[in-house]
């Protein structure tokens, strides 16, 4: 334990089963306590209170010198940490490695001695306290007191925080923890100190540097001692990590995109799933089959529809599929809501994403296989009914056992190219008379059918000498222990509506990517219109080719104003690697495709070696294209612009879509350069409109101000004049009062002196009237008349002063006393109320000259900035008052005064702390009729017409600066002198 701690600091508890025998000695050396492994070293019974030296043992020579050494005050010494012999009463001896130190309590002073031993094998000098358990663990460990501040941690703490030991020790633990985690750590405490024994939770706690961590808490309270000991580790990366994979399912979930409606008149049932083979769409004929509606399946998973004792297997298939890079195929059950059920043969292919050649979706067909089905059970129940259905299903079903021998087949029209007719190959191994791959496929799947005792099903190709291609889909099916089952279908039909629902599918997604391509387009011209055509013409030149796959764009403009008419390719877009091509290009260079253009027909080449042109072939070939897009387009009026776009690696067919995608991007770009010319024009004659609203509203609000102030100064100096009179006769005429009833007292004084007995009549008078009090009140009732005549006449020359109407020129005044009436006028709404505890004016005045200005008109800044202050602070006070307990936080207005750096300008700063102003309403202070206020509260004006009056009148600046929730500052600063010259013109 170091040496500054106390010993009931409530690692007592914690240490009582150490297996280091520890003690603690009061200054008598008197035991206050000790551990179990002291009581069992020293055959002690653990009764406090009694000698260290009790006991029948023979305690090491060392300790009394070293333990009156340490109760002197003297520093622990690196002897007093040594190995000596104990000796018990039989007289067995062992070796004890022991440590003392002094111990202090909570105020400093020395309480007595710790001691801390265990027994040894051999001598040794060094033993490891149980100080340095603490000390060196990585976790943070600290006791709390009952006040909530620090009476002890670890090193571990400067360590991860940064804060020294001395900066925590005796500092609250709250003032450490994130405002945000506060609250809910108090009542975390709170419940220790209410009972818990044990809690655990998480926080964050401040660093030295600023910087926050998450820390992982266990405390507990040691009733015994009144200490709370608390453990923590840091879990940030555990918290950062936790982050970061909430962020990636948020991102998963909105990477979800929609696919291209497939075509509902299919007779399968059609879908089209995402990667976790949720619905994206389905046709009517797949929610038939179901026996669902579309908006049931919406987004569920298609193997959920699969009946339940089959779901296991053709997750299995899907799988293999997957793995094999195979279509998945196969047959299963629908389970209906209404509890039928229904067959269909599954097929399902992967769409690959042609932006990142993977695969994006699945599209898969449903074919419904219930008669089928009910045809096959049909068949077992009678040899006969099977023949004769096997005979009318139009597949070609042949047998084979293990080995591969053909043991017989049922064959059907389409199949008679197959099967042989004028040889009976029964018994013959298949590999023997078919093709060999037709042959080693159906080895190699029926040998897997017997393994796993489950169908196969896969498709193959049959080559005819004609050219005909069949294509067929083959179901292997274990129908004996040794024998095999092969079902042949003729999918040739399935297959080509498949191939056409694909292209079908490929041609609806790039329809799908042209339209969202010009609706970007579009939009970004219409949010753009202040950017230049140019801009968005290398953007389109820029998309066209990306999106074409293409090595080159361009755009020309053909110049005709010229003596030789040319073409200005100013723009382009082109692959890395490529040369640039931008420049003027003669008209005859390019032979008759000028003529062409003029006309505005397009230009379509597919392959350039085909020109018939010889000049054009020439030109075209010089630049090494292969294949060229030239669509002209007259943007207004003799103007031509053409859009170019060629590849030069292949040849490259080009489609009608395409051209017509080229069409309409030139249409939005002539429309976004008319419209460029447009909004140029209506902006340059909006800044006019602007700047001349606004001078009106300027004028307007001036004059209506000016009128106001104008009209309230000639009141407010009439109603001091008025005022001013009759309190000057009240005022001039209470010292004469005073004389007249001081010298009346005399006499009444005098009168009891000379007559100390008056009569009865004259006696009861004065008993009636309460002389003796009214002597005594008198005196007191006529200074108080005094004070309030005095108040009066101060508050009528605030009055005079802040009307200024006595001085409607520029003069060098005090602005101090401004400032004072000003204050003075506002006082009723300065002093405390029932609900309002009032708002302290806080003075800080400099030594000012007088400053030469219209102190009317600056009185009226005042004026406006410190109602504003007033009413903000009322209002959030209000607010305050609405919660219990009453607001704690005193309102205050700071004014000060003083002169800038160079003694030219004053400067006055007029703070409060306030609930702040909002950033976004900031920049709009000083606009004529913003206001913040309700309505009916506030006009819009004040700060306007102050602002003009510190600005345009003085040449000054009025500045504002607030921070939400710590208050607001306004700062004028004005000239000490006007220039004359500004005067006059300000006059004029």
């Amino acid at each position: 334990m170091a040496a500054d701690l106390s010993p009931n600091c409530g690692f007592a508890d914690i240490l009582a089963q150490s297996d280091l025998a520890i003690a603690i000695l009061d200054h008598h050396l008197h035991y206050v306590w000790m551990s179990q492994r002291w009581q069992r070293d020293y055959h002690l019974t653990g009764e406090l209170g009694q000698a260290y030296d009790a006991g029948d043992l023979t305690l090491p020579a060392s300790w009394p010198p070293a333990f009156a050494a340490l109760l002197e005050g003297q520093e622990p010494l690196e002897d007093y940490a040594k190995a000596d012999p104990l000796t018990y009463p039989n007289g067995e001896t062992v070796w004890i490695e022991w440590q003392a130190k002094p111990w202090f309590d909570a105020h400093g002073t020395l309480g007595g001695i710790l001691v801390q031993s265990k027994i040894i094998p051999e001598p040794q000098r060094h033993g490891i306290a149980w100080e340095e358990i603490v000390n060196l663990s990585p976790n943070l460990i600290c006791l709390v007191n009952g006040a909530g501040d620090f009476a002890h941690v670890n090193p571990a703490w400067e360590n991860l925080l940064g804060w020294s030991r001395d900066e925590l020790h005796n500092s609250p633990f709250i003032k450490f923890i994130h405002p945000e985690d506060q609250e809910r750590t108090l009542a975390l405490v709170e419940a220790l100190n209410q009972g818990e024994t044990c809690i655990s939770f998480e926080n964050r706690y401040r660093c030295k540097d600023g910087s926050y961590l998450w820390l992982a808490w266990t405390a507990a309270m040691m009733e015994s001692q009144g200490y709370i000991y608390a453990l923590a580790r840091d879990i940030s990366d555990r918290k950062r990590t936790e982050a970061a994979r909430q962020r990636m399912a948020s991102a998963l979930r909105r990477s979800e995109q929609r696919y291209q409606v497939l075509a509902d008149t299919a007779p399968v049932g059609i879908f089209h799933s995402n990667l976790d083979r949720q619905y994206i769409y389905a046709n009517q004929q797949l929610c038939s089959l179901m026996g669902l509606s579309l908006n049931a399946i919406a987004g569920e998973d298609w193997m959920t529809s699969i009946h339940p004792q089959d779901r296991d297997r053709i997750a299995r298939e899907w799988q293999r599929a997957q793995d094999e890079g195979q279509c998945f195929q196969s047959e299963c059950r629908f389970l209906r809501p209404d509890g039928s059920v229904r067959w269909v043969y599954i097929q399902v292919q992967n769409v690959i994403d042609l932006a990142t050649n993977q695969t994006g979706s699945y599209v898969g067909t449903c074919t419904d296989l219930t008669k089928r089905k009910q045809a096959e059970a049909a068949l077992q129940e009678s040899e006969a009914t099977n023949k004769a259905i096997l005979t009318a299903i139009p597949d070609l079903m042949f047998r084979l056992d293990c080995q591969g021998r053909y043991l017989g087949h049922i064959s059907t029209s389409e199949f008679q190219d197959l099967m042989p007719n004028d040889v009976d190959p029964r018994g013959q191994d298949i590999r023997d008379w078919m093709p060999p791959e037709v042959a080693h496929r159906h080895y190699h799947y029926g040998q897997r059918a017997l393994q796993t005792g489950e169908m196969q099903i896969y498709e193959q190709e049959i080559h005819f000498d004609d050219n005909h291609i069949q294509y067929e889909e083959v179901r292997v099916i274990p129908s004996g222990p040794h024998e095999l089952l092969y079902i042949v279908r003729d999918i040739s039909d399935r297959k080509r509506i498949e191939a056409s629902l694909l292209d079908f599918a490929h041609r609806l997604q790039a329809q799908v990517e042209r339209e969202q391509f010009l609706n970007r387009l579009s939009v970004e011209i219409r949010s753009s219109l202040e950017q230049s055509p140019e801009i968005l013409i290398n953007r389109a030149l820029d998309a066209v080719r990306e999106l074409f796959q293409i090595d080159r764009t361009h755009f020309a403009w053909y110049m005709t104003d010229v003596a030789e008419p040319y073409w200005d390719v100013f723009a382009e877009s082109v692959a890395e690697g490529l040369p640039d091509f931008r420049g003027h290009y003669p008209a005859h260079a390019v032979g008759p495709m000028a003529a062409i253009l003029l006309r505005l027909e397009v230009i379509c080449i597919d392959d350039a070696s085909e020109i018939a042109d010889p000049i054009y072939r020439e030109f075209i070939q010089n630049l090494a294209y292969r294949s060229v897009l030239v669509v002209p387009l007259e943007v207004e009026p003799g103007k031509i612009g053409v859009m170019i776009c060629s590849h030069s690696a292949t040849v490259r067919p080009w489609k009608p879509a395409e051209v017509e995608l080229v069409k309409a991007v030139l249409n939005q770009l002539a429309i976004a350069t008319n419209q460029a010319a447009l909004y140029a024009q209506s902006q340059a004659r909006a800044e006019e409109l602007r700047q001349t609203l606004n001078e009106l509203n300027r004028t307007q609000s001036q004059l209506i101000q000016t009128e106001k102030m104008s009209s309230l100064g000639q009141l407010v100096a009439g109603v001091a004049h008025e005022i001013n009179n009759p309190v000057n006769f009240i005022y001039g005429n209470i010292d004469h009062a005073r004389d007249y009833i001081n010298d009346l007292l005399g006499l009444i004084a005098l009168y009891g002196q000379h007559y100390p007995d008056p009569k009865m009549i004259i006696a009861d008078e004065i008993d009636a009237i309460d002389l003796p009090f009214l002597l005594d009140d008198l005196p007191k009732m006529l200074q108080s008349m005094r004070v309030g005549a005095e108040r009066i006449k101060e508050i009528v020359a605030s009055l005079r002063t802040f009307s200024r109407m006595d001085e409607s020129e520029m003069k060098a005044v005090n602005i101090h006393d401004g400032i004072e009436s000003t204050l003075m006028i506002l006082h009723n709404r300065l002093k405390s109320k029932p609900h309002s505890q009032g708002i302290e004016v806080i003075r800080k005045y400099g030594n000012l000259p007088k400053v030469e200005c219209y102190a009317g008109q600056l009185n009226q800044v005042f004026m406006n900035i410190l109602s504003n202050a007033i009413d903000a602070l009322l209002e959030e006070e209000s607010c305050q008052w609405d919660s219990v307990p009453p607001p704690s936080q005193d309102s205050w207005i700071e004014i000060e005064t003083h002169l800038s750096t160079d003694g030219e300008q004053v400067m006055i700063h007029i703070r409060d702390n306030g609930p702040g102003i909002d950033p976004a309403h900031q920049a709009r202070l000083f606009d004529p009729f913003f206001t913040t206020k309700e309505i009916g509260k506030g006009t819009g004006l004040g700060l306007a017409i102050s602002y003009q009056i510190v600005t345009e009148k003085h040449g000054g600046q009025l500045l504002c600066a607030s921070i939400l929730g710590k208050g607001t500052e306004f700062t004028i600063q004005i000239p000490c002198r006007q220039q004359l010259a500004r005067i006059q013109q300000m006059r004029a």
